[in-house]
């Protein structure tokens, strides 16, 4: 989702009001970063310990457009950079869906 790989040696760092700085974001949907519950969907073939990650209603715009990521998707679910640590909270919070 993400899209634009870093060609230089150069590490992006993101601050976290939270956590602090660190390095390389990952990225999520909006309805992962302040939901619960929502399902917790990602690229499993991207070896990356915190691939972009999207909830199940994203998966299902995602499939029903075609099944790629586009620029226009992934504005339309407003993804958004968190630090590690907060991608972790955010996983384990949304991981399980609520029955």
């Amino acid at each position: 989702m993400s899209g634009e790989g870093n060609s230089n040696t150069e590490t992006k760092l993101i601050s976290c009001g939270r956590h602090g700085e660190a390095r390389e974001p990952a990225f999520v949907c909006e309805h992962l970063l302040h939901g619960t519950g929502r399902g917790f969907c990602f690229d499993r073939a991207d070896d990356d310990p915190h691939p972009d990650a999207w909830c199940k209603a994203c998966e299902r715009l995602r499939i029903d457009n075609g099944g790629d990521w586009t620029e226009a998707l992934t504005k339309q679910v407003n993804i958004q950079p968190v630090c590690d640590s907060c991608y972790q909270e955010i996983k384990e919070r949304n991981i399980a869906l609520i029955q």
